[in-house]
């Protein structure tokens, strides 16, 4: 069978997420192809945006069995162009913006919900939302043995003595990397040793020019960063499930996340993870954190062997081609 999946995200979590998954699945007996769609997939909406945008999504569509819209404004997308009549699911990764009927009536749609946690499948429900499954992304990790620290740092530019505070994402108003710039202000008055590494790219990237903080654009390879980071940060505001997190638990470093939306799903707060629960802590979360190096270490390994046994990539790809063929045949 055939599946087309519709992302409006061209690099990132969703990009290596996708990629992956639609290379995988042809051991599922599953043909994926993704179609970066932001070009043709605006944010906005509206009679004479959707009408556009249908033809646009009818024409990608056809030749395919089954339709998988990634994210909201993709699901918006294709309840317009198939409404009930086509097989097509969408996947729910972060906490939806608005509950309004407007949305859930789209999304009810669909065939099939799938929701990247189990807080973000429990906020759907309350909204009346039908048809909801969760399914947990994996870690596509790579072949081979990870970086090793030394080499990373070099490549990276990080002094061997620095304490380094990583964070990678999309640039946008939940991310939360402007309020983790400026709490890093007062982590650097007493830990002046910490350097705070900020990769991604988006509309609002966080203000430049302070000292002991680099903001670059998406690096060519994570896994890199991870082994040169002794802490990594998520400080996403509506995170159904963060790959970023994940990435790093696998790969033994410790995370620090938000204590709110679907990152709580993904770790117990002092046993595999920290947490802070708002902008006015974070900074003394990231102290604490940098403080303590045993303790640290026993996060970082207790994380590994979460990351391991929840978010295998072999798992996700199984669950994804057993919901592709349900919707769209054997």
């Amino acid at each position: 069978m055939r599946v087309l999946i519709l992302r409006r995200r061209h690099f990132g979590s969703a990009k290596t997420l996708l990629d992956a998954l639609a290379l995988a699945l042809d051991d599922e007996g599953v043909e994926a192809v993704v179609d970066d769609a932001e070009g043709w997939i605006p944010d906005q909406t509206g009679f004479s945006v959707d009408k556009d945008v249908t033809k646009a999504v009818k024409r990608a569509a056809q030749g395919f069995d089954v339709v998988h819209a990634w994210g909201y404004r993709a699901a918006w997308a294709c309840s317009e162009a198939f409404y009930v009549r086509s097989p097509w699911l969408y996947t729910a990764y972060d906490m939806p913006k608005t509950l309004h009927s407007d949305l859930i009536d789209r999304l009810n749609a669909a065939h099939r919900g799938v929701c990247s946690s189990p807080t973000i499948k429990a906020e759907l429900d309350r909204a009346d939302a039908l048809n909801l499954e969760t399914v947990v992304p994996g870690v596509p990790v790579p072949p081979g043995p990870l970086p090793d620290r030394d080499t990373a740092r070099a490549n990276l530019g990080v002094r061997e003595d620095a304490a380094l505070v990583l964070a990678l994402g999309r640039f946008d108003r939940d991310k939360g990397y402007p309020e983790l710039v400026e709490a890093f202000q007062d982590v650097r008055r007493e830990a002046p040793e910490a350097r705070l590494l900020v990769s991604g790219a988006g509309p609002f990237p966080p203000p430049l020019h302070q000292d002991g903080v680099d903001i670059r654009g998406p690096l060519s390879d994570v896994w890199e960063a991870y082994a040169a980071a002794d802490l990594v940060v998520v400080p996403d505001r509506r995170c159904g499930f963060s790959l970023v997190a994940a990435e790093a638990m696998w790969s033994g470093v410790p995370v620090l996340l938000r204590n709110e939306a679907g990152l709580q799903d993904m770790a117990e707060s002092g046993a595999n993870a920290f947490f802070f629960d708002s902008d006015a802590d974070l900074a003394d979360q990231v102290r604490a954190a940098l403080d303590m190096a045993m303790t640290r270490e026993t996060v970082a390994r207790s994380g590994r062997l979460r990351a391991e046994a929840r978010f295998k990539f072999s798992r996700y790809v199984r669950d994804m081609a057993h919901v592709y063929k349900e919707l769209g045949g054997p």
